[in-house]
């Protein structure tokens, strides 16, 4: 991520760039982390190993939201699923009831607080139908928030292998310390099932639904895309992702980000307190 919008500084002027810094947030919505990494040593063996094809089970909006609240690590991994020098990264979620979604700004909806390794916060929730939904995404880095009206859903109640779910909302980019508007635009979001494998990982072998995401946002002069390729195992979660990042600014393209993530920690149980469910 931040090698991108080094790449976008150098591209474009002083106000090009204040005025498009808002599609940077964007990059960033469901990743774990958006910065390149060195190769790893030769020496270092894979830590995921694609064993068959299968037939992908379905998932569920459960299955693309925590399933329980605190940390899980994630270890960056290179083109042969050997993991990076790269540190592992840490991302927190935590369960906020209805009132404190309020006070922000969730409505009085009960929903999660992300908390991205690149800095980003992420507040997810579950809509009246059960769909998962983005509601805003802020960047204290970057002094941004975008929020999304409506909402953007996600991910449906459940997804088969024949679905695509499309998703479509305004967006709007203000300063978190002015609150002044940078900029505003429209996103969209498509989801579907690619296929279905058996899968090793540090959590253990699984049969994995693989679902592509490709979210599109348009804002102003920029135009900026992130597609994102989850492995996700029905009642744990995603255990690996995929991303790849690009953006044109004036019909210039900057360089692109991309990087791969494998979850390290073992499966979460559920958190008593909460509700665990989406709405039916």
């Amino acid at each position: 991520m931040r090698a991108i919008i080094h790449s976008f500084a150098r591209t474009c002027r002083a106000r090009c760039a204040a005025r498009c810094a808002g599609a940077w947030v964007l990059l960033c919505l469901p990743c774990i982390s958006c910065n390149s990494a060195p190769h790893a040593p030769a020496q270092k063996l894979p830590i995921v190993e694609i064993l068959a094809s299968t037939s992908p089970p379905p998932i569920s909006a459960e299955d693309l939201a925590p399933r329980s609240i605190g940390s899980m690590r994630w270890q960056q991994v290179d083109a042969h699923w050997r993991p990076t020098e790269k540190a592992p990264a840490t991302l927190d979620a935590s369960w906020i009831d209805g009132p404190s979604a309020g006070e922000s700004g969730m409505g009085r909806a009960a929903g999660w607080r992300v908390d991205g390794v690149d800095g980003t916060v992420d507040w997810l929730a579950f809509n009246p139908d059960g769909f998962l939904q983005l509601v805003r995404t802020e960047s204290p880095r970057y002094d941004a928030t975008t929020t999304f009206d409506p909402p953007l859903l996600l991910a449906p109640r459940e997804l088969r292998g024949e679905d695509e779910f499309i998703s479509d909302a305004m967006m709007r980019v203000v300063s978190m310390s002015t609150q002044r508007e940078r900029d505003k635009g429209s996103a969209r979001r498509r989801l579907r099932v690619v296929r279905g494998e058996r899968i090793r990982t540090p959590l253990g072998e699984w049969n994995a639904t693989v679902v592509e995401s490709v979210f599109t946002a348009t804002l102003g002069m920029a135009v900026a895309t992130h597609r994102t390729t989850l492995w996700v195992v029905p009642e744990v979660g995603p255990v690996v992702e995929r991303w790849e990042a690009s953006v044109q600014v004036l019909g210039i393209p900057v360089p692109r980000d991309r990087g791969t993530s494998v979850r390290i920690d073992p499966p979460p149980t559920r958190v008593q307190g909460r509700p665990p469910t989406a709405p039916h």
